[in-house]
């Protein structure tokens, strides 16, 4: 994780939960909290950084201003806190841990991808204050910053979407945002893809730009056919008999 996600994370640990509501246990992980902050802060950023964000704010401070990223970790991490706030990342990782054991490793690392994206996009806002001008929103910025083709944007949505369905129906969110999105038909003609010729695919694996794991990847989807994820998730277990065992394909 980056150092901002690990401020946060120390948060989504010692969040309290609805059963601990004692004034007396409250002040307890309150106080474990802060100072766990403070010295995660200190261990990543050092000692000056940990002053500008706390006393920055102070009329008589003199010293410099603090990393905007560590500052900006540091309120989400306040905030994530707080048991009367819901979020994104506190919900969409519950969300997360109970579609972990009913959907394929593929299909969850998609699913996590997407509602972590729009998670950092939002800024880790609440569940509940996500309108639908904010989804309609996002649709705009992944047509306009990758142009996806109109099946993945529905996808990506559908993703997206599961979880505030989820959210709806546990008393998160009156209503999913999500639903009944104007978005472009998948109809729309798109280009036919074109292989590439020897020439290219030499050029490719001999270029000094690709890593190793990029020519091995491509070397092997050549010669077996498979999918990207499917090469992806291969482990020494999964080779023998000079076989690759596809345990879980897209298709039969």
């Amino acid at each position: 994780m980056s150092k901002e996600d690990q401020l946060r994370e120390v948060a989504i640990e010692f969040r309290p939960s609805p059963e601990e509501d004692d004034l007396k246990t409250l002040e307890k992980i309150d106080y474990a909290f802060q100072a766990t902050l403070e010295n995660k802060i200190q261990e990543l950023y050092g000692q000056k950084e940990l002053d500008a964000i706390f006393n920055s704010h102070e009329p008589e401070w003199k010293g410099k201003e603090p990393n905007p990223k560590a500052m900006k970790a540091t309120s989400d991490a306040f905030r994530i806190f707080d048991p009367n706030s819901e979020p994104l990342s506190v919900t969409s990782k519950t969300f997360l841990s109970e579609k972990k054991k009913d959907l394929k490793t593929a299909t969850f690392k998609r699913k996590e991808g997407n509602i972590n994206n729009f998670v950092r996009w939002t800024g880790n806002s609440d569940i509940k204050e996500i309108t639908k001008r904010n989804a309609g929103d996002y649709v705009t910025h992944l047509r306009e910053s990758k142009n996806p083709a109109p099946a993945t944007l529905r996808n990506t949505i559908f993703d997206i979407s599961s979880l505030f369905t989820w959210a709806e129906g546990r008393g998160y969110i009156d209503k999913n945002p999500f639903q009944k999105l104007n978005l472009p038909s998948s109809s729309k003609s798109t280009k036919k893809r074109e292989p590439w010729d020897y020439e290219q695919l030499m050029k490719f694996l001999k270029s000094a730009e690709i890593e190793e794991n990029d020519f091995l990847v491509t070397v092997v989807g050549m010669y077996t056919g498979m999918r990207l994820d499917e090469i992806c998730n291969i482990q020494k277990a999964h080779i023998s008999d000079n076989c690759f065992r596809v345990l879980e394909g897209k298709t039969q």
